[in-house]
């Protein structure tokens, strides 16, 4: 929500596609791929076929074994790896063929081993049986921003001048809120994203718990815990921060590497919320967070 990968204007009501979801899913079929899945063993399905033909587009010639098919056109088989994607993104909610609710559980239990499903958790959660699947995914699962993955998207309602002048979010869907920039060969600009898809299947197949750095850490400015951090909501930590940094008379605050991905999820949220312009800077384990404040 609030990334700005809306789905495509079609005169066609019954053909629905969205670029940035493609984007998404191609990234993380890469990332299992470099987990050591066999593409094979992955199925991509979406309600749409117009998403069918995008996602075929981009993902056909480098994993000719990959399978690309609607919710339709998937039934009664399964893989080890399943990811969906759901396509609707509108101001309105619309949700379309996804109030199913039964072709929408089927699709969902495809997977023996690993679901991912990447959609607007905004439009998505206007429908009730579509907000308690998320619902559930939120607290049984890992939930990720498409910040993570695509530094080069702007926020809904977010525009500021840049260095190719202004843009505004939504406007074209392969502009603003989708670039055509992508990372060399496509894989995600996060290094240990591979591993920790491995680690989740890995998970999935024992079914212990996640080990190691992956688990929710808590925020660390300065290279170090502030005081009464341990106690606190991540969440809420980042939020007294920027509110002091709005308050105050600083136009720029930066928040470290040592953050995770979860934590950097909540920065730029709570960033975005406040008006703030929020850019991520550097690569891998040295990614680090610049909140500024725009000109008046």
């Amino acid at each position: 929500a609030g990334c700005g990968l809306f789905e495509l204007e079609e005169d066609d009501d019954q053909s629905k596609g969205n670029p940035g979801e493609v984007r998404l899913v191609s990234l993380h079929i890469q990332a299992l791929v470099d987990a050591g899945v066999q593409a094979s063993d992955i199925a991509v399905i979406t309600p749409y076929n117009l998403q069918v033909d995008l996602l075929r587009q981009s993902l056909a010639h480098r994993y000719p074994e990959l399978e690309i098919k609607s919710v339709d056109g998937f039934q009664g088989r399964e893989k080890e790896a399943v990811v969906l994607s759901f396509v609707r993104s509108n101001r309105k909610g619309d949700v379309g063929f996804l109030a199913e609710d039964r072709r929408i559980n089927v699709a969902v239990t495809r997977a023996r081993r690993h679901v991912a499903v990447v959609c607007d958790s905004r439009t998505v959660s206007s429908h009730a049986f579509l907000k308690t699947l998320l619902g559930h995914f939120t607290e049984h699962g890992e939930v990720r921003t498409a910040f993570e993955y695509l530094d080069d998207i702007v926020p809904e309602n977010y525009s500021h001048e840049g260095s190719q002048g202004p843009s505004q979010a939504g406007a074209k869907p392969h502009s603003s809120a989708v670039s055509a920039r992508k990372p060399r060969g496509g894989r995600p600009r996060d290094g240990t994203r591979a591993s920790r898809a491995a680690a989740g299947l890995e998970r999935k197949r024992t079914g212990g718990k996640p080990s190691g750095p992956e688990g929710p850490s808590q925020p660390s400015l300065n290279g170090g815990s502030p005081e009464g951090a341990a106690t606190r909501d991540p969440a809420e930590h980042f939020r007294a921060k920027i509110a002091e940094f709005v308050a105050s008379e600083k136009t720029e605050l930066e928040f470290p590497a040592s953050l995770n991905s979860h934590d950097r999820m909540w920065v730029h949220q709570i960033a975005e919320e406040h008006g703030l312009r929020h850019d991520s800077s550097g690569e891998g384990k040295k990614r680090f967070i610049t909140v500024s404040k725009r000109a008046p």
